[in-house]
């Protein structure tokens, strides 16, 4: 019930690495475990996607929970703004993605930071939820209001100031050109590249000019790669490729196995590795798929991808790639947001979802 591209991956992950945990040093039973289930959960999920749902009513639940939560953040900043009132959008009885505890003590940081996520935990979360929104409405046909809504998700994105939504939101610009640029005429083709060239350093110096673009750079600066002065942004970002290094060729082959990532990083890295996970224990996405299941998972992982992307109409097209961009940003392996691009991009195929 899977598509047949991700069903190599699945398998090997699924079984190989099985084997590889219990014949290495590398095995974490808590993990594995805990993983294979998250893992069997996502497929269930997805095969579900797949069979059951329907594109237009999906949409329209969708789009109501992105405007609901659009409403409250500009709620927030409206309340905060007028009356220097911080209202939290996070739920106090439900669990957060951090640890087992409830929100309360992220309830009481809030007010620390006026980068209001609505009822996300972080602006990461709220601005990687609501960019397939927006590739929505930028390639569905008959969209009320499309520039409108476009404008509204532009400015929900800067004000979250979050650098991944900005990056996802550059994602989606520039497959969305390549796209377009294909259907035009070279002269149409050569108007448009010019226009770009004026539009976008112009846009971005005006963001800049405000305050919550030069607080947007100064939070993205932090990706810094001098290794005399870094960062924790950089860190953040790189700190599983040094992880990775310390491999041996045959883990790198074929990585430690799927849930034996914290076991690698506590028992089995170098004190200069270790540290770098002083305060948490994730890596991005590809780090995590190039770690765990090698560079023979990423290849696999690679070509599905590329082969379902191939199937996609332009909507699916760019959601994919906004996806691959998010691979090397954030921890979505097998999280509601990784399903949320995927479940979209099935509902945009060109051709019926068996010829996957």
């Amino acid at each position: 019930f899977c598509a047949k591209n991700y069903r190599f991956f699945f398998i090997y992950i699924c079984f190989f690495s099985v084997i590889i945990s219990i014949t290495t040093n590398f095995f974490e039973y808590d993990g594995v475990l805990l993983t294979f289930v998250r893992a069997f959960g996502f497929i269930i999920s997805f095969g579900y996607a797949i069979k059951f749902l329907d594109k237009e009513l999906t949409f329209q639940y969708y789009k109501k929970i992105v405007f609901f939560s659009i409403t409250f953040f500009f709620l927030q900043h409206l309340v905060y703004f007028s009356t220097k009132i911080v209202l939290s959008g996070l739920i106090p009885f439900l669990p957060n993605y951090y640890d087992s505890t409830d929100a309360l003590h992220l309830l009481s940081d809030t007010d620390k930071s006026i980068r209001f996520a609505s009822f996300f935990i972080e602006p990461s979360y709220f601005a990687q939820y609501i960019i397939p929104y927006l590739v929505i409405i930028l390639w569905e046909k008959n969209t009320n209001y499309r520039y409108y809504q476009v404008g509204i998700l532009i400015v929900t994105l800067f004000l979250s100031q979050s650098g991944t939504g900005i990056f996802l939101l550059i994602s989606v610009v520039f497959m969305s050109v390549v796209l377009l640029l294909k259907r035009l005429s070279a002269i149409k083709k050569l108007l448009l590249a010019s226009a770009l060239l004026i539009i976008v350093p112009l846009f971005a110096v005006l963001v800049l000019m405000t305050s919550a673009g030069r607080q947007l750079y100064e939070r993205n600066i932090e990706i810094n790669p001098d290794k005399e002065n870094v960062t924790s942004g950089f860190i953040r970002i790189y700190r599983g490729y040094y992880l990775f290094n310390e491999l041996s060729p045959f883990n790198k082959l074929v990585g430690v196995g799927q849930g034996n990532l914290r076991n690698l990083i506590e028992n089995k890295s170098s004190e200069e590795v270790k540290f770098m996970f002083y305060d948490e224990i994730y890596v991005n996405m590809f780090q995590q798929i190039l770690i765990t299941s090698g560079l023979i998972g990423v290849i696999l992982f690679l070509i599905a991808h590329f082969k379902f992307y191939l199937l996609c109409n332009n909507l699916g097209k760019v959601l994919l790639f906004t996806l691959f961009i998010l691979m090397f940003l954030d921890a979505i392996y097998y999280t509601p947001i990784m399903l949320l691009y995927l479940v979209f991009a099935i509902l945009n195929l060109k051709s019926n979802f068996k010829k996957i």
